[in-house]
């Protein structure tokens, strides 16, 4: 079962861990929102900012993610519990040459994206050791 909540924080961690976005937090909203451009002297708040895509919660959103993840070398299996009777929801797995992250969530935008954070933890502790 999944342990990460779908929302801005998890929106903000894959932005910075999979696409190397740098993220702010909106001086008028409050909300994180992505760096796109950087601005040495910004005439209005949100310049140089965009909208933070909500990948956690929006498949549109996560399907960025998925793409991202095959830029990686890594294939997608997304499964149901119809399919996968043992499973809350929906199950996603990356598998890639060095990698692989599984996750099981509600919704399939959560769970491509507790995939993928899962993957790139792969990634990363095989590249130390």
């Amino acid at each position: 079962m999944s342990t990460r909540e779908a929302g801005p924080g998890l929106d903000a961690e894959i932005a910075r861990s999979l696409f190397g976005h740098e993220v702010e937090i909106s001086p008028v909203t409050g909300a994180p929102m992505i760096r796109f451009a950087p601005v040495r002297e910004p005439t209005w708040p949100h310049q140089g900012l965009g909208r933070m895509p909500s990948y956690s919660s929006e498949i549109e959103a996560a399907w960025l993610v998925v793409e991202r993840m095959r830029e990686l070398d890594h294939s997608v299996e997304i499964t149901d519990d119809e399919v996968v009777p043992h499973q809350s929801g929906w199950g996603v797995t990356f598998r890639g040459p060095d990698s692989e992250g599984w996750y099981d969530a509600p919704t399939p935008a959560l769970g491509i994206c507790g995939a993928a954070l899962d993957a790139l933890e792969a990634m990363a502790e095989g590249e130390e050791g």
